[in-house]
């Protein structure tokens, strides 16, 4: 049984990546903001997972707040992450 207090997550992580573009894309963001550029089929295979490797997480939410993506971290939450 859920607590009274859980709040589902309004984003999961692949409605993150999806949202903050293509695989490339998001690899392209990463390189810009100074963060060592992932292989595209990794970005890929986070998706297809529906998890980002911890080491990861942080550039990710990066991404999502200069997008605007999410407010706050509790929008990114949940079961999805690694």
């Amino acid at each position: 049984m859920k607590s009274s207090a859980y709040r589902e997550p309004e984003w999961r992580v692949r409605d993150i990546l999806h949202a903050l573009g293509t695989f490339r894309d998001i690899a392209q963001m990463l390189a810009d903001k100074g963060y060592p550029r992932p292989p595209i089929g990794t970005v890929s295979a986070w998706s297809s997972r529906g998890s980002i490797p911890a080491n990861w997480l942080p550039a990710i939410l990066e991404l999502a707040f200069d997008a605007r993506l999410i407010k706050d971290i509790s929008d990114f939450k949940g079961r999805s992450l690694t």
